[in-house]
């Protein structure tokens, strides 16, 4: 079969393929396809799915539209990323996409990804990972069903790959200045 990205199941041997399904079983509980990262971490897995430079095209093709091109990361966003490092935002990253986009029928779907407050929700804009609709029209990933273990991967992978190229394109920052002493001035004598 093949998926996103045009890239071949068949070359992947089968703990890479594992979609164990893990959690509780009965009403409520919440069953996600994983792979088995036993043998194969995410970010190994999303290499064998993508390289950056396929990452790059289909991000270059998402951000020709004028709305997502205005996406940029400015000071916060970008000292939050050298502060913090890539494994980090791409921790936060998984934790988002699993939480907000994942489940079949995502909770305030089209409205559930904030504008500001963490570069990977100005990712998510800029690369039309935002809501289902956004994932369908821009990645073909249909809504209204579970998003797999790869498809996961994958959002992930454009996201982090955008936040990478944000921050090496950037303007290198100055250090904010120190604060300026207050100056004193002498209480005036009441008595």
């Amino acid at each position: 079969p093949v998926r996103l990205g045009g890239h071949d199941e068949s070359r992947w041997t089968d703990h890479e393929k594992d979609t164990t399904r893990v959690g509780q079983s009965g009403p409520g509980s919440h069953r996600t396809p994983v792979l088995n990262i036993l043998y194969v971490s995410a970010y190994r897995y999303a290499h064998l799915i993508m390289d950056d430079h396929q990452l790059d095209q289909r991000i270059r093709r998402i951000t020709r539209a004028p709305f997502r091109s205005r996406f940029h990361l400015r000071g916060p966003d970008l000292d939050y990323v050298a502060d913090r490092g890539m494994d980090t935002v791409r921790q936060h990253a998984q934790d988002f996409i699993a939480s907000r986009l994942a489940p079949q029928n995502p909770p305030r779907d089209g409205k559930q990804t904030p504008w500001n407050g963490h570069p990977v929700f100005l990712a998510q804009h800029a690369t039309a990972t935002c809501c289902r609709t956004c994932l369908q029209n821009s990645h073909g990933i249909p809504a209204g069903r579970e998003l797999t273990a790869t498809e996961q991967v994958d959002v992930v992978a454009v996201i982090c790959r955008w936040i990478e190229v944000e921050a090496e394109s950037a303007p290198p920052r100055r250090p904010s200045p120190p604060p300026a002493r207050e100056r004193r001035t002498r209480q005036p004598t009441l008595f």
